[in-house]
């Protein structure tokens, strides 16, 4: 499982012939639930890290991919 704050539209496209599941979190820093649903994410990618892929979208900088 990895984690990335600015995935590149290319790391994007490969998730999709990623064999096992994808999470995808959309998170900003002004946002109150983002900041109270991160430590859950935190804990998923800590147990889950070797059989599902998490990545990260702060929707600020990448408007387009949220």
């Amino acid at each position: 499982m990895s984690i990335s704050a600015r995935p590149q539209n290319d790391e994007l496209y490969n998730l999709l012939d990623y064999p096992g599941p994808v999470v995808i979190s959309c998170w900003a820093d002004w946002c109150v639930r983002s900041h109270m649903i991160s430590p859950l994410i935190d804990q998923l990618h800590e147990e889950y890290k070797d059989y599902v892929k998490l990545v990260r979208i702060d929707i600020d900088e990448n408007p387009k991919m949220a």
